[in-house]
């Protein structure tokens, strides 16, 4: 058997993820807010996840249709903060 790895074999793509723990002080908590977002719209990534999302980030989040219209979006957020 083949290695699976080998060279010879084409790539037909690639997946990109990223991630990031949103939780902080409440010191320019828009500007922080929004400075996240516009960094994961810059990387086009196929997954993004984050954590520790409060309400104020939910908000800001799900008011940027461009979010809306490319990735499904959990809707529920845990007591306090939760995971999307």
């Amino acid at each position: 058997m083949g290695d699976i790895c080998s060279q010879d074999q084409e790539v037909y793509g690639k997946l990109t993820l990223v991630t990031f723990n949103v939780w902080f002080r409440t010191f320019e908590l828009d500007n922080r807010i929004d400075a996240i977002l516009d960094i994961v719209e810059e990387t086009d990534a196929d997954f993004v996840a984050f954590q520790e999302v409060t309400d104020r980030f939910m908000y800001k989040l799900t008011e940027r249709k461009e979010f809306d219209d490319k990735y499904d979006i959990t809707e529920e957020i845990q007591v306090g903060y939760g995971t999307v």
